[in-house]
């Protein structure tokens, strides 16, 4: 039998998933909950032509769709096949064996797996208490051997880490060849972003998707924003086509109409509301969130585990507990519009009701 390399048989992986999922409620990924209209989706499947299918992929007008709407160059950007080839594409150029990374937990998985893949030391902090990251502790452990610095913002606890606290960062790796990779994933669900910085520092990058706010997570697109250095080294690695003719098509008619997104965020947002207001209302804690997805805890005497699999039996599908401090106790779920958080929240408390 023909054997793996050694790193790669380190690895492990989830086993596929084969749930077919469009009759469920998905609250388990932080995907777009809703359909996009009729209207929209017309429109969108109204820009693919018969050409698309045959042809390889015309990416330059979406590269310029794009430099357009975030008002950058072209030599600033490398669009690439959702934000985890992204990311291992930050690996694959400037991830040594043995470089370290730090990261926390919980976070985009891919980080993970790619440090594992190419040898990495990951060096994987916990969020506080309070569920955020403790920024003075990161800086201090910063060194000469730390190769990058992963900060998602929001991150997996939600939270919106402050412009200035990421600038200290920023300003402690100018001399220590570190890499600062920021991923946005859940930037349009926020106030804070780090692209007008990326002129500023040459160490910066910045990780972007259109899996969330855009609600494409089927079609994989996603952006590599930094200097135009960084960027050109990215390159190296890119495949022949960064992503397919047909993703091309549809992310530069989202880019160019971006009111279906404000919409879908203000419907998230209203969503959130609802569960916000609900779930207190139930006695249970609620951590504030700035992105398309929200942490609660049950009371006490509920089994959280018996919570999640009586809400699969009425096909919604929520994120169970993850077995690290502080989110242990917490169960997660993807914010849809206020219908759809009304039922849940219905849903839930007829299973607390019928377990006390």
């Amino acid at each position: 039998m023909i054997k793996s390399k050694k790193l790669v048989s380190m690895i492990d992986r989830p086993t596929p998933d084969t749930l077919k999922r469009s009759d469920l409620y998905r609250f388990e990924k932080n995907e777009r909950t809703t359909l996009f209209s009729e209207k929209e989706f017309k429109e969108i499947i109204a820009s693919i032509t018969p050409f698309d299918l045959v042809a390889y992929g015309e990416l330059e007008p979406l590269y310029v769709s794009v430099c357009d709407w975030l008002k950058i160059d072209r030599e600033q950007l490398l669009i690439t096949a959702g934000s985890d080839q992204g990311i291992k594409a930050v690996y694959e150029t400037f991830i040594s064996q043995d470089d370290e990374i730090i990261n926390y937990s919980p976070n985009y998985a891919m980080f993970s797996v790619y440090a594992k893949m190419f040898g990495a030391v990951e060096i994987v902090k916990n969020y506080n208490e309070n569920f955020l990251i403790d920024i003075d502790e990161l800086i201090t452990s910063i060194s000469e051997k730390t190769r990058m610095v992963v900060i998602s913002n929001p991150g997996h606890n939600g939270v919106t880490i402050a412009e200035d606290d990421i600038l200290r960062v920023l300003e402690h790796t100018k001399n220590t060849n570190t890499i600062v990779l920021v991923d946005e994933a859940y930037v349009d669900f926020s106030h804070v972003n780090m692209l007008g910085y990326i002129n500023n520092y040459d160490h910066l990058l910045v990780v972007r998707t259109m899996s969330k706010a855009f609600g494409i997570a089927s079609v994989r697109v996603g952006f590599l924003l930094a200097c135009e250095e960084l960027i050109a080294e990215l390159y190296r690695v890119k495949p022949v086509h960064e992503i397919d003719g047909v993703a091309a098509k549809i992310a530069k008619y989202l880019v160019e109409n971006q009111s279906i997104k404000f919409k879908f965020v203000v419907d998230v947002n209203e969503g959130k509301q609802v569960l916000q207001e609900r779930l207190a209302a139930m006695g249970m804690e609620v951590i504030p969130s700035d992105t398309n997805f929200m942490y609660f805890k049950l009371n006490h005497n509920v089994d959280p585990k018996q919570v999640v699999e009586q809400l699969m039996d009425k096909k919604i599908f929520i994120k169970s507990p993850i077995n690290v401090s502080p989110f242990s106790q917490y169960l997660r779920t993807t914010v849809g519009d206020a219908e759809q958080m009304q039922y849940f929240c219905t849903e839930l408390e007829h299973i607390i009701k019928s377990m006390n």
